[in-house]
């Protein structure tokens, strides 16, 4: 009907377009940028001239992510459960990589409900990064990738 937490959308749904990006506060946005890089291979889009700037990395034709930098420790501190997910072709040679570079999952493989396998580490500031190769024919992976 429309109503949905409070809102009353009486007409139809505003277009969205997609998900342009997820932001991520950072105490140290360059070293975090320079982690995500030598990790996933993201490219920096966009820097502000601020200092420290607020970065937007990009992860192929994926969205984009935001990190803003902040010294407000209470703002900073990563949640438990908002993450970062990327999709990856092979989890098992992700994962591997990753540990030869030192960097351990927080939580080893899973099947999701899907099919779908499922891991997740931490990047240096903490957040999670959840790793995840779809199951070709998935309902996510026909959304995502047609």
């Amino acid at each position: 009907d429309g109503n949905v937490a409070g809102a009353n959308v009486s007409a139809a749904p505003i277009a969205v377009r997609g998900i342009e990006h997820v932001g991520l506060l950072a105490r140290d946005p360059v070293a975090l940028a320079a982690w995500y890089r030598a990790t996933f291979g993201a490219t920096v889009v966009s820097r502000s001239g601020d200092d420290p700037p607020v970065l937007f990395l990009g992860f192929g034709a994926a969205a984009l992510l935001e990190l803003i930098p902040t010294t407000d420790t209470r703002l900073s501190r990563p949640s438990d459960h908002v993450h970062l997910c990327l999709t990856v072709a092979s989890l098992d040679a992700a994962l591997v990589r990753l540990r030869d570079a030192g960097i351990a999952p927080v939580r080893e493989p899973f099947a999701a409900y899907d099919g779908s396998m499922v891991a997740f580490l931490a990047d240096p500031e903490g957040n999670l990064v959840q790793l995840v190769e779809r199951v070709a024919g998935s309902v996510i992976h026909r959304t995502v990738y047609g």
